[in-house]
Parts: C-alpha cells; structure tokens; sequence
C-alpha cells in the first residue's frame, strides 16, 4: 500500500540526494541519538506523507467523501515552515527581508491577502539617485488621500506624510471560495498590467476593458494608527499608437516624473496576480554602453516574450 501511494521518487538527481543528506546529518543533534535509523524513518515518513497529502492525493483505504480537506493545511504557516527548504529551489529574493524594531503591524488593510513583506530599505543616496522624498509633496499626498478613501474604505483625515521606501515586496492571496491561492513577487522597475473598466454608467451597453502597462517606480510604507499600509508608486505607459518598423510591435512614452494627469500611487489590493510583462527601450544615438537617455522616455512593448513551459 505505501508503494501504491508515493510510488517511485521522482527527484532522482544527484544535488537532490546530497541534499537530503545534508538535511539528515542537521537533524543528528536534535535526535536521542539512540535509535537514528528510526528516527530517520519517521522523519521522513511524516514529511513524505504530508507532501503527499498537500499535492491534492488521497488515501484509497478509506473512504473519500469522508477524508478532510488537506489543501486547506498548506495556508498554515506552521505547514509551509516545515516543508519549506526541503528540496533545493532557486533563492526568491536578493534582497534582505523587513525587520522593524517598533510594534506597527504591516497590513494590505484587505481581507485575503496575507505574508505580506517588503524588503530592503532604499538609502538616503538611493532617494536622492531615484528622485525620491521621505515626506510626500502636495500632489502625492492628496492621491493617497484618494488611494486610502477610494481603494480602502478609509475617510479619515491623514496626518502623516512620511512615508519609508523599499525596493521589493511580496504576498500572497487566499481565495476561500475556489480554495487556491497566489504568490506575487514584486521589485521596483517590474512592469505590471493593469484591465481597465472603461465602461460608461449606461447598464445597456457591454462592458468595454482595455489592458494598461506601468512600472514600479517606487514601493512604499506609510504609517496609519497602528498599521503600516504599502503602496505601488507608479509610471505609466502612455499608448502611441504607431508600431515599430522592425519588430512590429507597439510604442508606448512612459509618463514623466512631473506629469500627474494620471494618478500614481495605488494599495497592493490593486494588483492580484503574478505579471508576465516585457519592455524594451527604444535606444537611439545617445544611448551610449547600456545607459538609456532620460530624454528619450520612448518604449517598445516585447509582444513575443513568454515564460517557458
């Protein structure tokens, strides 16, 4: 029956198997070390069967309308610690994680999303090299007045315009209803896509959506009571509608520091999935040895980029 189960490993790989060796000798000095080989036994007996579980298998010796819902588990962060590192996968971030020494909880301020994390507190010269301010000027801190009343349901007057810079962030989104979930990882220069409603009040008419692109200036933290709320500091890219001789593909201008016809700053909740997106500068004679003009905001959007299956 157990080979019925788990059947065959399909991991078979010599860095997998020195890696469970590496894993095993960690683990002698929390043993008896009495009786290894049991110990050993069990070990991975539990975690096998676990992962087994989480994987969505069930057990035929019973019955299957009457076995719990193990998927539900994998949202316990108990679970995710123990299985996690157990077998090599690439490092998700390079930068350090957020740590703060004060007692403010970091909160996306929306049910569903959860292991929220930024990482990486941008420098005072980073601020300065980025065209950034620790206090928001006039025009910003209205939009996130706006963000806060609009996106998160909170009217109340903001005092505070400070507001602290990182340059990644990552969470994840529970679904309850379709029992699933998201992970999104995100650092500033990422392109993210964006479905418009461009629909008119008019209930008689279809709706009408169009896909719109921009780019992660800046991630940010601002304080509000006991919370700390992040936001997306955004530029946008503004369709042209003329098309590359040679690629055939689209030119966008991306929208400029001091341009605030459209607004910037939008909650986390505002981007619920993982993009997939590409641009391309288009370069022209002063862009000298992989260092783009910042006169030249002109953008070509990769129509045949794709992640491998």
């Amino acid at each position: 029956m157990h080979i019925q189960n788990f059947a065959t490993l399909v991991n078979t790989a010599v860095p997998i198997k020195e890696m469970i060796h590496r894993i095993f000798k960690a683990k002698i000095p929390h043993s008896n070390k009495k009786n290894i080989e049991l110990d050993f036994a069990q070990y991975h007996n539990t975690l096998q069967t676990l992962r087994y579980l989480l994987d969505g298998g069930t057990d035929f010796r019973y019955n299957n309308a009457m076995q719990f819902n193990f998927k539900e588990l994998s949202k316990d962060q108990c679970v995710q610690s123990l299985l996690a590192s157990w077998y090599i996968s690439p490092s998700q971030s390079e930068y350090p994680e957020h740590t703060d020494d004060n007692d403010l909880l970091l909160s996306c301020m929306v049910e569903g999303y959860i292991n929220l994390c930024v990482r990486s507190q941008l420098k005072k010269h980073e601020l300065e090299e980025a065209g950034l301010t620790s206090i928001l000027n006039d025009d910003l801190f209205a939009e996130l007045c706006q963000t806060y009343e609009e996106e998160l349901n909170v009217s109340e007057h903001l005092t505070s315009r400070k507001v602290k810079y990182y340059k990644s962030a990552s969470y994840t989104i529970v679904d309850n209803d379709d029992n699933d979930q998201i992970d999104v990882k995100l650092k500033v220069g990422d392109v993210i896509d964006v479905l418009e409603d461009l629909s008119t009040n008019d209930t008689s008419q279809e709706t009408t959506t169009r896909v719109s692109y921009a780019r992660i200036r800046a991630i940010f933290l601002h304080t509000k009571g006991n919370y700390q709320v992040p936001f997306f500091f955004l530029d946008w890219f503004i369709a042209q509608d003329t098309i590359d001789r040679k690629l055939k593909c689209p030119i966008y201008k991306l929208q400029h520091p001091l341009d605030y016809t459209w607004r910037r700053i939008y909650a986390i909740k505002w981007l619920d999935h993982q993009p997939n997106i590409h641009f391309v500068h288009q370069c022209k004679s002063d862009c000298i040895d992989g260092k783009h003009s910042h006169d030249n905001a002109y953008y070509i959007y990769n129509s045949f980029y794709y992640t491998a299956v």
